[in-house]
């Protein structure tokens, strides 16, 4: 008899689990209660804009390139990837000068430094960390299983996660 299984929620998670459990033989059922599969992935238009509803740009490819991998499958024989110039674009209301956001860490630096003096040294900073800590949670915390609160609680897992600063503020 078929194992069966049913996923609250069609987000990026949702789906992920969804597939995995497909392919080791369960039946799945997956409930949604928007009209629209994806969760946050999602996409609102309105009056010839495109809003992202989530996710707004492809940041951990290899994140990605790991799951299609566990499904049997390569990323790149699903999705044709186009890379923006520029990667985004922010408009506001009552001024008609737009910012672009691009892939180039000194020019987008220096357009937060026209906009506010300092914050494009501080754009680099938190670049930096946010890279650090991206390195320190895939290496030690991602691909990992923790099947009780006390796989926590061991010298690796506990040193590592005091550097990714986690309970600091987000602003200064």
């Amino acid at each position: 008899m078929t194992k069966k299984v049913v996923i609250i929620g069609s987000g990026i998670g949702g789906l992920g689990a969804a597939g995995l459990f497909a392919r080791k033989g369960y039946d799945v059922t997956v409930l949604e209660k928007n009209e629209n599969y994806g969760g946050r992935a999602n996409v609102f238009e309105h009056d010839g804009y495109r809003f992202d509803m989530g996710p707004s740009w492809y940041l951990a490819p290899d994140l990605f390139d790991h799951f299609f991998a566990l499904m049997g499958e390569k990323i790149d024989d699903h999705l044709d990837l186009i890379k923006l110039e520029p990667s985004y674009r922010i408009f506001f209301k009552d001024d008609p000068e737009d910012v672009d956001i691009h892939s180039d860490i000194d020019r987008d630096s220096n357009t937060f430094e026209a906009i506010e003096p300092g914050a494009g040294e501080n754009l680099k900073a938190y670049l930096r960390q946010s890279e650090y800590q991206y390195q320190i949670a895939t290496e030690h915390f991602m691909y990992k299983n923790y099947d009780t609160v006390f796989d926590f609680f061991n010298k690796r897992v506990m040193t590592e996660g005091q550097k990714l600063s986690v309970f600091s503020k987000m602003h200064a």
